[in-house]
């Protein structure tokens, strides 16, 4: 049963006078007014649309009303967009230093003056810190002083608190307890953090009926949580009682408040906007419209690009890669996403360029989509054109090093996207132990690398790999996918499980359970998608399976 906000305020009071609290505030308590700072939805919708302008304007509506787009959680987003922006991405991230302090920063920075109790705090902004002197506030996902490296993306979520500065925090922990205020507990990273440090006990304080915070917290195994419910609002109030002397603390802020807080934030979005290219403005899109599953619109923006005739010819490349790879997803689309990547391998010049390995890789995917339904067979000469990948991937790594959007993070993904080929090649021509071989390299990489969607894919390649050799970690590998995709809300991720599970049990001869699986997919592309290859796809093996299955039932 969980206890009231005043049973917090009881306890938490109690704990600052002995100097045995330590509090964590995440990102509602900078919600609050006058603060007002955005929400994460919020802040998903700045960075990505506050670049929609002109051909994009449309794009706006079509995303806000696609469901998948609304529940991506907004690290999700932002990798997709690092990957093409870099760090262009965080120049509208400067819009949360606008803020002005609310009560709650206020009452915070009173407590750590008077009791020296520490804060630590998810936010970026400097809120508190204002207050105090430098390094005050422990900030376990970066801060705006530093703003290139604040934990916007997945990679560096995933990666975690850097050892040296666990071990800095940890020593505030011991014999502690840990008061929480406007924060989901959505980052595996503190959940992580939390649950190894020296802490006794954990003290949570969530809205009336917030389940979302209860599931995130059964990642935290070894303490003792209780639960309070109450509105942040009420906080301050509450707390004034139990700490009246803290009314006579003067506090200076050494920062500059924007008076002009609109005209500021317009033109740092202004300046933001201006400095993303149209090219990269479409390459964003078209992999948010890719990651949802609404491939036409995704389709018509790559065919714009492609007859840009204002790009250079190493970024004319990429579109094609990328036009192509999400065309051959369409009903009937193999047959014109070839037709584009064998355009540029038929022109000699191609072969100069450092995106020929991405052209080669790209060829290979859409080949590998053939055999997986026609023609296992050519495998050979898709493993065959794949390591002819990764020798101009070799001859190409220190141009790819220096290219701004390449770079070598990009070179590495790419390793680890052609081992992953490899290991389908290799799987579908039943040579499963060679499989297992390139699936664990490429998970090798990616792990390095913290690329989530490329780990979950290789975690789905594995189960089914061991599944179809019957091997005894099928359910080792089914619940490490399973696990990511659920904390990220990856359904398409889940949907592609499901559809090769169910593939690969029709052919072991278990027709039952792989239309089941099917069935399983077909549910979760139609809650999720507006539109998806996967549901005809899933459609139409299913009803042949259905027809085979009851004449096979007849003939018995």
């Amino acid at each position: 049963m969980k206890k009231s906000i005043n049973n917090f305020v009881e306890l938490m009071s109690s704990k600052i006078k002995q100097k045995k609290a330590i509090i964590l505030i995440g990102a509602g308590v900078s919600m609050i007014p006058p603060s007002n700072l955005p929400s994460g939805k919020q802040l998903k919708e700045i960075v990505l649309e506050s670049l929609l302008t002109k051909n994009f304007k449309k794009d706006i509506n079509l995303l806000r009303k696609n469901k998948t787009y609304n529940e991506i959680i907004p690290e999700v987003l932002f990798s997709e967009m690092h990957l093409i922006l870099k760090k262009e991405i965080f120049n509208a991230f400067k819009i949360l230093g606008l803020s002005k302090p609310n009560n709650i920063h206020k009452f915070l920075a009173k407590l750590n003056l008077k009791y020296s109790t520490p804060i630590f705090t998810t936010n970026f902004d400097l809120l508190i810190d204002s207050f105090l002197p430098d390094n005050s506030v422990h900030h376990l996902h970066g801060d705006l002083n530093n703003i290139e490296n604040i934990y916007i993306v997945l990679k560096q979520i995933l990666k975690g608190i850097p050892v040296k500065d666990w071990e800095n925090y940890d020593k505030y922990f011991g014999n502690k307890e840990l008061f929480v205020l406007g924060y989901s507990g959505n980052d595996r990273d503190i959940l992580r953090f939390i649950d190894n440090s020296r802490i006794s006990n954990i003290n949570w304080l969530v809205r009336q009926n917030d389940t979302f915070v209860q599931k995130n917290l059964k990642a935290i195994t070894t303490k003792k949580i209780v639960l309070f419910n109450g509105d942040l609002n009420d906080i301050v109030k509450l707390l004034s009682i139990k700490f009246p002397l803290l009314k006579s603390i003067e506090l200076q802020s050494q920062t500059k408040i924007q008076k002009d807080t609109y005209t500021a934030q317009n033109k740092i979005i202004s300046e933001y906007k201006n400095s993303i290219s149209h090219y990269k403005t479409s390459i964003v899109l078209m992999r948010v419209y890719h990651r949802i599953g609404m491939y036409k619109r995704s389709i018509e923006i790559g065919k714009n690009l492609l007859n840009d005739k204002s790009i250079n010819i190493n970024d004319h490349y990429r579109a094609c890669v990328l036009t192509s790879d999400i065309i051959r997803l369409s009903p009937g689309g193999q047959v014109e996403a070839l037709e584009i990547i064998d355009n540029i391998i038929n022109d000699r010049k191609s072969r100069k360029s450092y995106v020929y390995a991405e052209v080669l890789n790209g060829k290979a995917v859409i080949l590998l989509n053939k055999a997986s339904f026609e023609l296992p067979s050519n495998s050979q000469n898709i493993i065959k054109t794949l390591k002819s990948a990764l020798k101009y991937l070799e001859r190409d790594k220190n141009q790819l090093d220096t290219d701004l959007i390449f770079s070598k993070e990009r070179y590495n993904i790419m390793k680890a996207f052609i081992f992953q080929n490899i290991g389908l090649g290799y799987y579908y021509l039943k040579e499963f132990s060679k499989s297992k071989r390139y699936f664990l390299r490429s998970l090798k990489l990616k792990r390095q690398l913290n690329h989530l969607n490329g780990i979950i894919s290789t975690y789905n390649s594995l189960a089914i790999n061991e599944y179809a050799k019957r091997g005894r970690s099928y359910l080792y590998w089914k619940n490490k996918t399973f696990e990511l995709i659920d904390k990220y809300s990856l359904f398409k991720l889940k949907i592609e499980f499901y559809r090769e599970l169910g593939l690969i049990m029709i052919e072991k001869g278990e027709p039952k359970k792989g239309i089941n699986a099917l069935e399983t997919a077909l549910s979760i592309a139609r809650k999720q998608l507006l539109e998806s290859r996967h549901i005809a796809e899933i459609s139409f093996i299913l009803k042949n399976e259905k027809v085979k299955l009851k004449y096979k039932i007849a003939d018995i």
